[in-house]
């Protein structure tokens, strides 16, 4: 997790929440900081831009509600999307796989490990 209390806040409030969509700018102005300060801080304590960062901590969120069978509607709106058709096309992008071939999977895969 991050040092800097300005980052910590905001990877914090994204780890709770990860549907919030805003820009470093809109961070960087409810923590204190300019969004090159935390683009930088961003880059130095995680070793990835704030874009890199954000798309992983949506591909673990994702992961873990198909793995529980949220619908992809529900992961949708949890994950900030607009429809679960622009979730399944980022996800295909990210992933190279659909969200329903990942979901069945990880119900195979848990279903031999029970």
């Amino acid at each position: 997790m991050p040092s800097d209390g300005r980052l910590k806040r905001v990877t914090d409030q994204l780890i709770a929440r990860p549907g919030l969509r805003k820009s470093l700018a809109e961070w960087g102005g409810e923590v204190g900081a300019t969004e090159r300060t935390l683009t930088r801080l961003f880059r130095k304590e995680t070793g990835l831009c704030y874009t890199q960062w954000y798309n992983r901590l949506l591909l673990v969120e994702a992961y873990r509600g198909l793995m529980v069978e949220h619908t992809n509607e529900r992961l949708a709106h949890h994950l900030g999307f607009a429809s679960s058709d622009s979730f399944g096309h980022w996800f295909r992008r990210v992933t190279g796989s659909s969200p329903g071939k990942v979901r069945s999977t990880l119900q195979g895969a848990a279903a031999k490990a029970a």
